[in-house]
């Protein structure tokens, strides 16, 4: 549960274990993050979907994919809030970054699509932060895809309650 709340993302230099030794690189979708993902943070989550009951749930990555089977066991909407298209970023990172002989960072590159697409089939609706990624997002999906961009807070954009309404 440490590795959770210090872990910053896939793209981070800090390293991945060896491929023999992860859950995550066994599983065709799975990702480093998902380890992150321990019983009591679900039971927590769980607890906190029980007592506050909400509406819509905004999910802020694919890299969240793994909380979605206990937010999906309470009737709220779920919103992928996109910051890119991860499918086509990740190998442009990948190749960026120089660590193509990684073959942890090469798997999570070579899966983001996939992770993405399936991601996308289990949420209500996806806000992308641009026309170019919400026209993306409609060619991989036929799920709701808004433009909600990247400087409206989530609290109070008047862009997502309008997609929210659509929903």
């Amino acid at each position: 549960e440490k590795r959770a709340t210090t872990r910053s993302g896939v793209w981070a230099n800090e390293g991945f274990p060896s491929l023999e030794s992860s859950r995550w690189a066994k599983d065709p979708l799975g990702q480093p993050s998902d380890e992150d993902w321990a019983p009591s943070l679900h039971a927590s989550l769980g607890a906190a979907m029980e007592q506050y009951r909400p509406h819509v749930v905004v999910i802020d990555t694919p890299l969240t994919k793994a909380a979605l089977p206990t937010i999906r066991r309470f009737p709220a909407k779920v919103v992928l809030d996109s910051h890119n298209v991860d499918g086509s970023l990740g190998p442009a990172l990948l190749s960026l970054h120089g660590d193509r002989h990684d073959p942890a960072l090469r798997l999570v590159a070579e899966r983001a699509s996939a992770i993405e697409l399936h991601t996308l089939k289990a949420v209500d609706a996806v806000w992308a932060c641009s026309p170019a990624d919400r026209d993306a997002y409609r060619a991989l999906s036929s799920t709701p895809a808004f433009v909600v961009p990247n400087v409206v807070e989530v609290c109070s954009p008047a862009h997502s309650v309008r997609s929210l309404q659509q929903i």
